[in-house]
């Protein structure tokens, strides 16, 4: 699912993990933005579980089947930051069959996914 933030404009996307289920949130910024193309070490921001290195990429159609579809004028180039609900106590479907009865785990459905990528374009912006 793709869609602009509302406030800050920038695109945004939620994918489900292919194997385990789990949502996975992504913002991403355009080629002058400061956070384009770095490290995700040097990106200070508080999102979910922390910005991790595999979602620090240019997702391109060919190796992923999506793409950012530009508004009219706008750039294709996008670096996409993002955070990924498959942390300690967090629910992943595909995990369910390892699942402790520990009662801490809770599933993180797409309007939380949409929370979290809202709050990240916010603090990115």
């Amino acid at each position: 699912m793709l869609w602009p933030d509302e406030e800050t404009g920038l695109p945004c996307l939620a994918i489900r993990h292919s194997s385990f289920g789990h949502w996975c949130g992504y913002v991403g910024v355009p080629e002058r933005h400061r956070f384009y193309g770095v490290d995700y070490d040097t990106c200070e921001v508080d999102v979910h579980g922390g910005l991790l290195s595999q979602t620090l990429v240019v997702i391109q159609k060919k190796a992923h089947g999506l793409c950012h579809i530009p508004d009219k004028g706008e750039s294709d180039k996008v670096w996409w930051l993002g955070f990924d609900y498959a942390h300690l106590g967090d629910l992943s479907p595909g995990m369910m069959k390892f699942k402790t009865d520990l009662g801490f785990d809770v599933y993180k459905d797409l309007n939380m996914v949409k929370a979290e990528c809202k709050s990240l374009a916010q603090q990115i912006k």
